[in-house]
């Protein structure tokens, strides 16, 4: 299981983790797709911190790749329906933690998806 960390940077990561500790997504599922998943966001920020560099130095900066399907989770002021399907059906499960009130309490919502 990993969880879906986004810092004050808006710098989005995936941690390992055990356990639901704190509020946010967290993906579980196919441990082979999710490292693949880690890569892609770990590649995606090291390209744009060169082109950073080759602005400060005035270089010509090379295209971004697209920005990774998961960082749609967190980046946007509402959940992706898009980013969840695409997610579910590729094996990987989502786990949104979340405390919404007073009566409701710690609330977990899963997606998953099932063979019939």
């Amino acid at each position: 299981m990993m969880f879906l960390e986004k810092d004050s940077k808006d710098f989005v990561s995936l941690k390992d983790t055990k356990i639901i500790q704190q509020f946010g997504i967290y993906l579980y599922g196919n441990s082979a797709k999710l490292e693949s998943l880690k890569i892609e966001l770990k590649n995606y920020y090291i390209e744009k911190k060169k082109n950073e560099i080759k602005f400060k130095k005035s270089l010509i900066p090379i295209f971004l790749p697209i920005e990774p399907l998961i960082m749609s989770l967190v980046n946007k002021d509402q959940t992706q329906s898009y980013t969840i399907k695409k997610l579910v059906n590729s094996n990987i499960g989502l786990i949104f933690c979340h405390h919404y009130m007073p009566e409701a309490g710690l609330t977990l919502i899963m997606f998953e998806k099932k063979y019939y």
